[in-house]
This record gives structure tokens, C-alpha cells and sequence, in this order.
């Protein structure tokens, strides 16, 4: 795991760094070490001694929506990501992309703006570099054979509950994971402290705190409502520990929920731009900018606070999701990473791709594969051990072992429900439905949608 010093501020170069010129010869020499970056202009080389961080930018003038394919050259925005990619001299690369953010010419697009991506590097809603997850996956062979002989009756035992759950199927197992992750509530501890409040623990106390926390141009609060699974996601957290589930969005439990966040709208405390804001970078931009007392998000976003010198417990707080009533169990959604096997290739191919599988599963190459994913790992044991040396996971740990996995109901199926659910926060939001009447249009979908037995 990057010690937060790994990490120094945004334009700045720390005491001990050193900065080379990047021009002309310089370029090419870098450009020949990492080939992945010929794409973009570099911009600067910053050596902390306990990292190597390369800021670039993308070449090209404009972009092709995600979405819709039509090309854009309006430029809404920027923001800084970062993304890990492999080692140099023993030291972690972090790659810190100036990313533009454009404005979609077609009005009918789901898409109001999007983010530009470095072809051959970054992979959208991905914090590590394509070449990365190959040299992971290299990195697992390798180890895989020594570890499989040292794996004799290999379980699935020692997990997470939710994590391995996820991997199984009418009592048979399809994978195995490496790496969870889950959303919590980061705060601005300056904010808090000012306005003499303590982080909240309930939805009253949630929308009680973000009203107090608004003054222009500060918002209380933010979170994803976007047209995309990245809002059902975040909002999973609140109605799940309220009780309610997917099979039926329209309890009562299941619209408190999305209330609370139509009410945190129509009273100023959240944005109405949360309906295009994703989690990241738009969310986590708004938190460093001081423009969010709040945000509903993950540990994807530990780089970026990193980089712009934040710390944990110091410039920022993180909190479970806070419960509809007081000592309710926070039921957050699972997200992470699993090693999957085909049924496909040679009995030689699948006896290696199981000796693979089996390595990445070892304690400490778990530990370390997951500290470059900004991961948690999936076995208990392992996560206390990580604990130890990152204090800011202890939200995250505590909320994976009740954790539940989003396609339990629906398998592949999920998406389906995830799209009407997320069409259901746009309508209330944008106030074209009530919330009553938006869940009510949902669950017209969700019902015939066929689900899973036996999972």
C-alpha cells in the first residue's frame, strides 16, 4: 500500500524529489520505457524516492462519446486521475492524467458530458493501467505453481461471506475472489469542525447536516444519480439496510430511501448536477475542491486525495452509509474482483490457469496485488494485516462483512433492474415523477425480469 507521502501535491515537487526535463531526447527515452505512454504528452517526471509520478495529458483535440459514438471538441472540464501503473526501479508508477471532460453534441444522449480515455492505458471506471492487470496476471502464473503444490485441498473456506458467495452457484464454484471494495461517507473533517457537528449515523442526522453544511458555493452533500448502474449502486446502501430489496422497489423502505435523496435535492443541500456527477472523478472533484462537505464513495479515490496531499484523519474522515434508524446493520453492495476459469483450452492450459488461480489466492500475493488496486482483500485474516498499515480501510473492512453481492436475485439478469432502478432516481430527481410513481414504473420492469435459483 502507497504511504500517503508517495504521493506529493499537485504541481509541486517535494524536497527530496527530483523533476528531469522531459523534451525532445528525454521524451523518447521515456517513451521507449513505457510505450503505453506514446499516445500522450508528458508533461513532467516526479521522483519521491517511494514513487515515480509521470503527469501527461491526451493528445487529441476531441473525444467520441461513450455512448452515442458522435465526436465532441467542447471541453466541459478537467480533473487529475490517477492510475497505477507497474513498477520502475522497485518503486510504484503513478500515472497522473490531466483528463478533459466534453460536452456531448447530440441532446438526446444519455450522456450530457463525458471523460476522455488514454487508448492503451486506461480502461473507464478502471484506477490501474491496462498493462498493469497483464503484469498481474503474469505475476500469478509465476507463483502459481509453487503456491498450488503448497494448496493441497484448497477450500473456500477463510473468506468473506459475501465474497465467495458471490462465486458460487447451485453449491458449485465458478471463481474465486481477490479483491472487494464497497462505498462509505467521506467528510470534510475543516467543515465539520467549523460547524460543530460530528459525522452522522442516521438519515435524519445525514440531511440535518448537509442543510447545515450549505453556503454557497459549498453543498452539503453529493452523490451519483447518474443515468448508469454507478447511481443503483450508490443508493443500494440506503435501502438495502433498510430493509427492502430488488425484487420489490416499491416498499416503503425502498422509497424513504430514494425520498431522502429527492428531499436533499429540493432543499439546496445536493446539487441537481449530482444527475450527471459519477463517482469518480466528478464526485471526488467536488470533495477536494471544497465544494462537497460530503460524498457518497469509495477507496478508488485514495489516489487522488493522496496526490493532492490530504490525509486521512486529518483532511478527511470516512463513515459507514448511515441507517434509516439508529443501530441498523449497514448492508452495502460488493464490488471488487474475482479470478474466473473457463471451460475452454487444453488440459495442460486449464491444469496452469488452476495453479494461476490458486497463487493469486496466497496471502501475501493477495495483499500486494490488492494494495496496487486500491482493493481490500477478500479473507479476513489478510484484511488485518492491511489494516495495520491503512488505517483509512477500517469503514470499508467493517462494511464487507455484512456486504451482499448485487446479482444474488438476478445473476446476469442484474443489469436489466439496475437500468430501471437508475431510471427511477433520474425521474424522481428531476421531479418528471414522484417518487412513488417512478418506483411504481420500475417495478413494471423488474417484474419480468426472470431470476436465478438455486444461487
Amino acid at each position: 500500500m502507497l504511504p500517503q507521502s508517495a504521493m506529493p501535491p499537485a504541481g509541486a515537487a517535494t524536497a527530496a524529489s527530483h523533476v528531469p526535463e522531459v523534451s525532445g531526447p528525454g521524451e523518447e527515452l521515456l517513451l521507449m520505457l513505457f510505450p503505453r505512454l506514446r499516445g500522450l504528452r508528458i508533461l513532467l517526471v516526479e521522483d519521491t524516492e517511494e514513487a515515480v509520478a509521470i503527469r501527461a495529458c491526451c493528445r487529441a483535440a476531441c473525444a467520441r462519446c461513450p455512448s452515442c459514438g458522435v465526436v465532441s471538441a467542447r471541453i466541459h472540464g478537467a480533473y487529475a486521475r490517477v492510475v497505477a501503473d507497474g513498477a520502475a526501479g522497485g518503486r510504484p508508477v503513478l500515472i497522473i492524467l490531466a483528463v478533459r471532460r466534453f460536452r456531448c453534441p447530440d441532446r438526446s444522449c444519455a450522456k450530457a458530458t463525458f471523460a476522455e480515455q488514454a487508448e492503451d492505458l486506461s480502461v473507464r471506471y478502471r484506477r490501474h493501467s491496462v498493462p498493469l492487470l497483464g503484469m498481474l496476471a503474469a505475476f500469478g502464473l509465476e507463483l502459481g505453481g509453487r503456491a498450488g503444490a503448497r494448496l493441497a485441498g484448497f477450500t473456500t473456506s477463510g473468506y468473506y461471506p459475501g465474497a465467495i458467495s458471490e462465486c458460487t452457484y447451485q453449491g458449485k464454484q465458478y471463481c474465486y475472489p481477490i479483491g472487494t471494495n464497497s462505498v462509505g461517507l467521506f467528510y470534510n473533517k475543516a467543515m465539520f469542525a467549523a460547524a460543530h457537528l460530528q459525522p452522522p449515523t442516521t438519515w435524519a442526522e445525514l440531511q440535518a447536516d448537509a442543510k447545515k453544511l450549505t453556503k454557497a458555493p459549498v453543498y452539503g452533500i453529493a452523490f451519483d444519480a447518474t443515468a448508469d448502474e454507478q447511481s443503483t449502486w450508490q443508493l443500494e446502501p440506503f435501502f438495502w439496510s433498510a430493509g427492502a430489496s430488488l425484487t420489490n422497489v416499491t416498499t416503503p423502505p425502498f422509497q424513504s430511501a430514494l425520498q431522502l435523496w429527492v428531499n436533499m435535492v429540493k432543499d439546496g443541500s445536493a446539487s441537481k448536477s449530482v444527475l450527471n456527477w459519477g463517482q469518480d472523478p466528478d464526485l471526488t472533484q467536488q470533495f477536494m475542491q471544497g465544494h462537497a462537505a460530503m460524498i457518497v464513495d469509495g477507496p478508488w479515490i485514495f489516489p487522488e486525495l493522496n496526490q493532492k496531499g490530504w490525509t486521512y484523519n486529518k483532511e478527511y474522515g470516512i463513515v459507514p452509509i448511515p441507517t434509516d434508524k439508529p443501530g441498523q446493520t449497514v448492508v452495502a453492495p460488493l464490488g471488487g474482483e474475482t479470478m474466473d476459469m473457463g471451460t475452454g483450452g487444453s488440459t495442460e492450459q486449464q491444469k496452469l490457469a488452476w495453479e494461476w488461480v490458486q497463487g493469486m489466492q496466497q496471502p501475501d500475493v493477495m495483499e500486494h496485488v490488492t494494495s496496487l488496486m486500491y482493493y481490500l482483500p477478500t479473507k479476513p485474516a489478510v484484511t488485518e494485516q492491511v489494516l495495520k498499515g491503512g488505517p483509512e480501510y477500517t469503514v470499508f473492512a467493517k462494511e464487507t462483512q455484512t456486504a451482499r453481492p448485487r446479482t444474488t436475485e438476478y445473476g446476469a439478469n442484474y443489469p436489466k433492474v439496475s437500468q430501471a432502478i437508475w431510471t427511477a432516481i433520474q425521474a424522481a430527481i428531476t421531479g418528471t415523477s414522484s417518487v412513488s410513481s417512478a418506483l411504481q414504473t420500475a417495478q413494471g420492469t423488474i417484474s419480468g425480469v426472470q431470476q436465478v435459483s438455486g444461487g
